[in-house]
């Protein structure tokens, strides 16, 4: 279907343009993606033994957000906060933001460890 799209445009500036926006924006995506999930720890044995790895803190300790400017959050669309996606995953992506703030409490409140490095600092994790 890439191909398909691709020679389908009016030139081939045009074919050659569609590709590399479109994969500039789903590459920035997999990044995201990638780095919110790959840098954390993998879950071994078997889940939910006992309050030390209750759901809620499985989720907390098996990805991380990328601490992102709100402004960019459309460009983002939502990837960045993978911790509340996991704990409420039909949460709208537009309030995500707004239970950041609620989590991030619940985690200083109770001392559980809320990660959330800068979008290169997350990179650098996930390839280091």
């Amino acid at each position: 279907w890439v191909l398909g799209v691709t020679f389908s445009q009016r030139s081939l500036l045009e074919s050659v343009m569609w590709l590399l926006i479109s994969h500039g924006a789903s590459g920035l995506l997999h990044v995201q993606i990638v780095a919110s999930h790959w840098a954390m720890n993998v879950y071994h044995g078997k889940a939910y033994n006992d309050d030390a790895d209750e759901w809620y803190l499985t989720q907390i300790k098996t990805t991380m957000n990328v601490d992102t400017n709100p402004w960019l959050d459309f460009v983002h669309i939502g990837l960045q906060f993978q911790i509340e996606h996991h704990l409420y995953p039909r949460l709208p992506r537009h309030s995500l933001r707004a239970a950041r703030e609620l989590v991030q409490g619940v985690c200083a409140k109770h001392g559980i460890h809320y990660h959330e490095p800068g979008f290169f600092q997350a990179v650098a994790e996930t390839c280091g």
